[in-house]
């Protein structure tokens, strides 16, 4: 039993209401690798919950400005706090992602998005890598982070324009299709299918399958995905 509960993803809640903390604690409880550790309603409160509990993730609620969302987490970085923060924000210009992302947020979720695309942010962040909703905008992930604007963090997922082919290519990968399957589904050949994952594990810097699912939460490709 002890086992199993240091596997789960340890989360702090941070927001101003109590009542939409004690939802999003609900609403989390129902996944086996997910344990809230803590819930704060102000600095101090977070500061005292980084200092006395281990935690993983820290899920911080914007409520009804988006300067509240940046205030954290430019007093989050001031405090260097060690636990990466998920913004869930009603707000979805890229002007006010990109400020999250520039002042240091590692994920960020819109308050309209389903439980699944909370708990994929969730996951993907634990991971080391960068979620952005799918729906911020309308706009690709690749176009939310430009030229200029700071270094992505530490261990993230680099962030890189996919030829068309290649971008399907990784997602039917990142769905679990076999080479041969994508091949047969694509009308090329398995060679063809490798020489594309390969061009585009390059562009991205990733290595591995688990990182490619990783990019397919960033992406929201599993989102609409029934089998």
């Amino acid at each position: 039993m002890v086992e199993q509960v240091q596997k789960c993803i340890r989360v702090l809640l941070v927001g101003d209401q109590s009542l939409i903390l004690e939802a999003l604690a609900c609403l989390l409880s129902q996944e086996s690798d997910i344990r809230v550790v803590g819930r704060g309603t102000s600095q101090g409160d977070v500061m005292n919950l980084v200092e006395t509990t281990s935690s993983d993730v820290l899920l911080h609620d914007s409520g009804s400005s988006d300067a509240t969302a940046l205030d954290f987490l430019q007093f989050a970085k001031q405090e260097g706090l060690p636990v990466p923060v998920i913004v869930v924000s009603p707000f979805s210009s890229r002007y006010v992602v990109h400020q999250a992302l520039v002042t240091g947020a590692r994920g960020y979720v819109l308050k309209r998005a389903s439980s699944r695309d909370l708990v994929h942010a969730i996951r993907s962040v634990h991971a080391g890598g960068v979620y952005l909703d799918g729906a911020i905008d309308g706009m690709p992930v690749e176009a939310l982070w430009p030229l200029g604007l700071g270094e992505m963090p530490a261990g993230a997922i680099q962030i890189r324009v996919l030829a068309p082919r290649e971008e399907e290519v990784l997602r039917l990968i990142a769905l679990g299709f076999t080479a041969k399957e994508i091949a047969d589904k694509l009308g090329i050949n398995p060679r063809s299918v490798e020489t594309h994952k390969r061009r585009a594990s390059a562009k991205l810097g990733v290595r591995s399958r688990a990182k490619i699912v990783e990019y397919g939460m960033m992406k929201g490709w599993f989102r609409h995905f029934g089998h």
